[in-house]
């Protein structure tokens, strides 16, 4: 464990007033979320090809990974996950279907979450 003098101290990145004040830098449509979710499924690497899933371990506690976007359905306003059948994570949502999904697009400046 590290006492308060031997922890290494990080270097906050700046941040700017819109950053504080939370306001996105566009208003982005729907279309435009399912079209980036669409393209993120799609051979290749986009910011949405890679995805957070967070699920809630058995004692409760949330649970974070990354997940691979297989495909995007605007229509059902569905979209299709891989990963493997044997990790904690399908027993997690197995118990517990409530699911929260997240990718960000750093450059575009917005995020799109499921839940």
């Amino acid at each position: 464990m590290f006492g308060d003098g031997d922890r290494p101290r990080r270097r906050r990145a700046p941040q700017t007033r819109r950053a504080l004040t939370g306001q996105p830098k566009f208003q982005v449509s729907s279309c435009d979320r399912w079209a980036a979710l669409t393209t993120g499924a799609r051979p290749g690497r986009t910011p949405f090809t890679v995805l957070q899933l967070a699920t809630s371990r058995p004692d409760g506690a949330p649970k974070v990974r990354s997940v691979i976007l297989r495909s995007a359905d605007a229509e059902r306003g569905a979209v299709s996950l891989f990963t493997d059948l044997r990790s904690a994570k399908i027993e997690e949502i197995r118990r517990q279907p409530r699911v929260s999904l997240l990718g960000y697009d750093a450059d575009a400046g917005f995020q799109i979450r499921l839940e």
